[in-house]
C-alpha cells in the first residue's frame, strides 16, 4: 500500500472514477431494461439478469441495487437476484473499507 501513499494525487481518485462511472453504466442498464418492459412482449430484447449480476461483480452492485429500487424494478420475485447484487456490493465496500483504513489509518475510525 506504500505504492498508493507516495504516488502522484490523481492517481488516488482512480479507483474512485472506476466505481462511479460502473454504477452509472449499471444504473442505465437498469433504468433501460425498466424501460424496455413497459413495451409490447418481444419487440425489443431486454437486459439480462446475469448482465446486472456481472456489473455487481465489476463493482457496479450499488448502483445497481439502488435504481433497482428506485424504479420498483425486478424486485417483486427477484429475491435471489437482490441477493446475487447484493453480496458482491458488500464484498467491494468491505475491500473499500479495508484499502482506505491502510492508506490513511485511524481515518475511518476503525
Amino acid at each position: 500500500m506504500e505504492f498508493l501513499q507516495t504516488a502522484r494525487p490523481w492517481l488516488r481518485f482512480l479507483p474512485l472514477l472506476w466505481f462511479a462511472a460502473i454504477n452509472l453504466i449499471a444504473a442505465a442498464a437498469v433504468a433501460y431494461d425498466k424501460h424496455i418492459s413497459r413495451l409490447p412482449r418481444g419487440s425489443i430484447r431486454r437486459v439480462p439478469e446475469r448482465r446486472f449480476v456481472r456489473f455487481a461483480w465489476i463493482g457496479g452492485g450499488l448502483g445497481t441495487l439502488l435504481f433497482m429500487l428506485l424504479c420498483h424494478h425486478k424486485t417483486k420475485s427477484h429475491d435471489t437476484l437482490l441477493l446475487r447484487i447484493a453480496l458482491p456490493t458488500l464484498l467491494w465496500i468491505a475491500v473499500w473499507l479495508f484499502v482506505m483504513s491502510r492508506m490513511n489509518p485511524g481515518s475511518l475510525g476503525i
